[in-house]
């Protein structure tokens, strides 16, 4: 699974969410010296008139494929950040898994390497045109022995519609507090940083 870089121009935040987007994620793990966060994605098919104007309810393959044509083009993004350091954000690829009742699960895998004192990282659209949140209080599974997990909710900016808000999964090892990483309210997307270069390995899916 790749993630993708790319380069978008800053955009206010003006629109209320169409897309509803719930996830859990696996922190455990993988090859010898990495580590994987897996995440499993629901996005339930409704008939919005907004994003798929002749569709009736239970129209599942109109449904996924505006849903689907939809996310493309407004996409949410993974912001990342390990020891401290903010590695920028990156659009997330999803994996078609399958349907879940009404719901439609995509999965998508993030390769790190072991040994970080701590990592965290948040999931959203700045534009607010998806809504991204953790789908239970028990969404992130942490299989680690050595680091600990916690979630916290984070002011992103202000909307018509109201505060986006994200949440940040912090993971620590302990040795030191856990760095508090506050995203900008709206940036354009940016490749990453010289430090996100240096974790790269053959085996991790950063570049």
């Amino acid at each position: 699974m790749m993630i993708v870089l790319g380069w978008l121009p800053a955009m206010p935040v003006q629109a209320h969410p169409h897309i509803f987007v719930r996830y859990d994620v696996t922190i455990a793990k993988s090859d010898p010296g990495y580590i994987k966060l897996h995440f499993k994605f629901a996005i339930h098919d409704i008939a919005n008139p907004l994003l798929s104007p002749d569709a009736k309810i239970g129209d599942v393959p109109l449904l996924k494929k505006d849903m689907l044509a939809n996310i493309a083009e407004h996409p949410f993004f993974l912001y990342l950040d390990i020891n401290g350091k903010d590695m920028r954000q990156q659009v997330v690829e999803l994996v078609s898994s399958q349907a879940n009742g009404d719901d439609q699960t995509f999965t998508f895998d993030l390769v790190l390497p072991d040994g970080m004192k701590s990592f965290g990282f948040s999931l959203y659209d700045p534009t607010y045109f998806d809504t991204v949140w953790q789908n239970s209080t028990d969404s992130t599974d942490n299989k680690l022995t050595n680091m600990r997990c916690s979630v916290e909710v984070q002011d992103i900016g202000k909307t018509v519609w109201g505060m986006l808000q994200a949440q940040h999964i912090a993971c620590s090892d302990g040795s030191e507090a856990s760095p508090v990483i506050h995203r900008p309210n709206i940036s354009p997307l940016q490749a990453p940083t010289k430090d996100l270069q240096d974790f790269g390995t053959s085996k991790s899916v950063l570049p």
